[in-house]
């Protein structure tokens, strides 16, 4: 009875409607990370009308002790075998931890259901009844929203990949307010280079050895009219011989000779067509001479193709007359394309002059950046707080970027998050993850890596192809002494790259197996 009333008051207060609610103990997370029990009450989620949901905490005398949005900064977790939820927030840019141990799963299921709704549309803006129904699981983990969660065993082992020695050079440069911008890490070559400014720092790695040394710069970069800029985004081809670049205007590709350290070329489509995203025109193209491209702006998905003679090179494309903010694109094997927008949602083409085979919904959030394994059977989005993993293999060994999904078997995807304890182990109060990327080779790929701040994290994608997303957590973490603004690995190999705003450092990974550990919670009264 209490419940009932107490979810009505939590109705009148919120000023909404009370769509989930539980009964269960409450506790907050101590500094050696066991969570304390400070009270038995009620746990309410209240929808109110502006796509906000509220989660708060009430005791049995009536009084709110925690209330906070429904939004995917909370890091929502679900403990099964605690029949627990456990949550952050920051309080003094510090993040604590929550949890709520629910007396019934039922309740604990249901909730869950609905605070993943709430996050929803509270990133979308949008309602979640407008979704269409097949997509409805992939947003609140469907009827089976709490399998998968976290898992044990003796019989099985993982492969995890340990982040071992580093190894620094120091981009030489005349003194500049200019910091490290972006990274790219030749896969045809031992080199990687460092856009600073309107400069680019040249590095040589040494694999076998596991390091990387500086090796010179191209100064003041200048398009073909001799305006000096500084590249927002590029992209090596040709066999790691030319570098492909996007200016801040986005109204040109424009091609680099780096063996002469100038532009030589610019691609660009028909007059005011904007090129927001370029991606090799399949995956692992800079190994060959092809130096097609595709790419993406906000309502077209299209190829330039060097070979055609004027300066239009538009190849094949799709404009659409709807303005889907199309922000990111990547390639397979086969050069099908998967394309994020602003909301989240990923399509995948077989061919960029054809509408999308498959639609994925997303979880609301911005998709940053997307990369494809080889084959196409996994998509990874980078959202700001989570990535999105999505496996899309038909049985019959097909893709979803040649054939659509029947609706009961839209892939749901697999939210890679850091787990909410370290989130407080290492007080990070904001994950914002740079571009996650897979790692390139001859052999399957078998890890995705990104950062956040100063912390690289590396997901062990063999574990979650062997135990699915049960091995959600498997991930190893490691603070730099700097800000983070790229990472890659170059071809067949285990050294990662990574650019911090001064330094770039080369970092060993080493695979090793373990069992599988359950992180327990420990819940002290």
């Amino acid at each position: 009875g209490k419940s009932i009333k107490f979810a009505d008051r939590a109705a009148e207060k919120y000023q909404g409607k009370t769509v989930a609610s539980g009964t269960g103990e409450f506790y907050i997370a101590q500094n050696n990370g066991a969570f304390k029990y400070k009270l038995t009450g009620y746990a309410h989620v209240v929808r109110k009308k502006n796509f906000e949901s509220m989660l708060s905490v009430w005791n049995k005398e009536g009084k709110v002790v925690m209330a906070t949005r429904a939004i995917h900064s909370m890091n929502l977790e679900v403990r099964v075998e605690e029949n627990a939820m456990v949550w952050v927030m920051l309080f003094k840019n510090k993040p604590i931890l929550f949890s709520f141990r629910f007396f019934e799963t039922e309740a604990l299921e249901f909730v869950v259901r609905k605070l993943r709704v709430g996050c929803y549309e509270f990133a979308q803006k949008e309602d979640f009844q407008k979704l269409k129904e097949e997509d409805h699981d992939a947003v609140d983990g469907g009827d089976n929203g709490l399998k998968d969660m976290d898992y044990e065993s003796d019989e099985d082992s993982e492969e995890v990949y340990e982040l071992g020695k580093q190894y620094a050079a120091a981009y030489k440069a005349k003194a500049s307010q200019d910091k490290n911008k972006i990274l790219e890490v030749g896969i045809a070559s031992d080199k990687a280079f460092v856009v600073r400014g309107n400069n680019i720092g040249v590095f040589k790695r040494n694999d076998g050895r596991g390091d990387i040394r500086f090796k010179g710069a191209i100064e003041n970069v200048r398009d073909m009219e001799g305006n000096l800029f500084s590249p927002e985004k590029v992209m090596l081809t040709d066999r790691d011989t030319k570098l492909v670049m996007l200016q801040k205007d986005r109204q040109k590709a424009l091609l680099m000779d780096l063996n002469r350290g100038e532009i030589v070329e610019e691609w660009q489509g028909p007059k005011d067509f904007d090129i927001l995203d370029i991606t090799p025109g399949f995956k692992h193209q800079q190994r060959s001479n092809d130096m097609k491209i595709a790419g993406v702006n906000n309502n077209s998905v299209f190829t330039l193709d060097p070979r055609i003679s004027k300066k239009n090179k538009l190849a094949e494309h799709k404009i659409y007359k709807t303005n889907y903010n199309f922000q990111c694109v990547t390639t397979n094997n086969d050069g099908q394309l998967a394309v994020g927008s602003e909301n989240g949602t990923v399509r995948l083409y077989s061919d960029p002059s054809k509408s999308a085979r498959v639609m994925l919904p997303g979880l609301g959030d911005v998709a940053k950046s997307l990369d494809s394994t080889a084959d196409g059977h996994y998509v990874v989005v980078t959202c700001p707080q989570h990535l999105l993993l999505y496996h899309v293999l038909h049985p019959d060994g097909k893709t979803g970027f040649q054939k659509r999904f029947l609706k009961k078997d839209k892939p749901i995807p697999i939210k890679l998050q850091l787990r909410a304890n370290d989130l407080r182990h290492y007080h990070i109060s904001k994950v914002d993850f740079t571009p996650a990327y897979f790692n390139a080779g001859v052999h399957k790929e078998t890890i995705i890596c990104t950062s956040t701040g100063p912390y690289i994290v590396v997901w062990s994608l063999a574990a979650i192809r062997e135990h699915g997303a049960k091995a959600r957590y498997s991930y190893r973490i490691k603070r730099h002494d700097d800000s983070i603004v790229g990472k890659n690995l170059g071809w067949n190999s285990n050294t990662m790259i990574v650019t911090e705003e001064e330094n770039i450092i080369a970092t060993k990974l080493e695979a090793k197996k373990e069992r599988p550990k359950r992180h327990k919670n420990k819940y002290e009264r």
